[in-house]
């Protein structure tokens, strides 16, 4: 027989601790200023920090706290100094580091507030194009759906900016033939914070910028989803104008092989997409335009891919990863050093692209 009466001491001690567990999560809320969101700067004393909060006990205000330390470790410990709250970094979700920081090396920040146990894998970091303070100041009471770290998780789900987080950082970081990248971000004419390319590093310096265009094309050689939409010129007899692609899914392989000067690395890419805008005078249900769409697409695309391969080369990153895919073919001791001063820049590169033409769009 079920004891009744022991069953519903069960029951109430349970709703008891749960009860207790929602009055302390509440505490952690109101009794803390929990960071969301911190920008750092360079300032003559070291290094300058702007945290955001959301302040609970003033309806989830966005709140602003800044301070200057000579050391990253001493950051938070500044910003509780002039708190009234203790200042905690367990929901930090976006660290921004001002580019001329990115330039001098990420090291300093890597080894004190990234390997800091309380931080989360899934943080974001990012580089600044500007005064990450000034980035900062403009979200002051803004709503929390408005901060950038919104931005940056809804352009990486929609396929538009590369995937990047703490964990993606670190591996990169301390892995072997492989670079390190990040979200590029810019406060615009409009007071509104957009990513404007993707940052990648050499070791933990700043290297090179990418644009927005040549993160499509480095997303695709990464295998990795990619949407959006791609202009490219068209032509036909005497005509010349622009179609735009949109890309919907795809597939990516890559083989080694040997070349005269080394070694041969050739991408074979397949996308599925659908011309949304074209000129009037092609005709997508005549025969013979359609592969003249994906013929000259297929061209185009090609050339761009090369040309970006071989701008990572010349700058002397590998945020593909090349060198560790060479590296598990060679049976051979790898030497990471020898490789990127040798071997790297006499690397042959090829490309093949193959469209597949799934919907088209309507002529304007």
């Amino acid at each position: 027989m079920i004891n009744v009466e022991r069953m519903r001491r069960i029951a109430y001690s349970a709703l008891f601790v749960l009860t207790l567990t929602g009055c302390s999560s509440q505490r952690i809320v109101d009794d803390n200023y929990l960071l969301t969101v911190l920008g750092l700067d360079k300032s003559n004393a070291g290094y300058k920090e702007t945290g955001l909060y959301s302040d609970f006990n003033l309806g989830g205000r966005t709140e602003l706290l800044q301070g200057i330390a000579a050391k990253p470790s001493l950051l938070i410990d500044e910003l509780d100094n002039q708190s009234s709250l203790p200042v905690m970094i367990t929901k930090l979700k976006l660290l921004i580091i001002n580019k001329q920081l990115a330039e001098e090396g990420l090291a300093p920040f890597i080894e004190s507030i990234c390997r800091d146990p309380l931080i989360s894998h899934y943080l974001i970091v990012a580089v600044s194009d500007g005064s990450t303070s000034s980035m900062l100041e403009s979200l002051v009471d803004v709503k929390s759906e408005s901060l950038p770290y919104r931005t940056v998780e809804h352009n990486m789900r929609s396929g538009r900016t590369p995937d990047s987080n703490l964990h993606n950082l670190l591996f990169d970081y301390y892995g072997e033939g492989r670079d390190p990248s990040v979200p590029y971000l810019k406060l615009n004419d409009n007071g509104k914070i957009e990513i404007t390319g993707h940052a990648i590093f050499k070791d933990d310096r700043l290297k090179l910028t990418i644009n927005q265009e040549e993160i499509a094309l480095y997303k695709m050689l990464q295998g990795r989803l990619v949407r959006g939409s791609m202009p490219f010129a068209i032509n036909k007899g005497q005509n010349e104008g622009t179609a735009v692609f949109n890309s919907l899914s795809g597939k990516k392989s890559r083989m080694l092989s040997k070349a005269s000067s080394g070694f041969k690395v050739t991408y074979n890419l397949t996308l599925n997409g659908m011309v949304k805008d074209y000129p009037k005078w092609i005709e997508l249900k005549k025969s013979g335009d359609p592969e003249l769409l994906t013929q000259q697409l297929e061209k185009q695309l090609r050339s761009k891919l090369l040309a970006l391969l071989d701008k990572f080369v010349k700058n002397k990153v590998d945020p593909l990863g090349i060198g560790d895919f060479i590296r598990a073919h060679q049976r051979k001791a790898w030497q990471e050093k020898q490789f990127y001063e040798v071997e790297y820049p006499s690397l042959v590169f090829d490309v093949h692209v193959k469209i597949h033409l799934i919907k088209s769009g309507i002529v304007e």
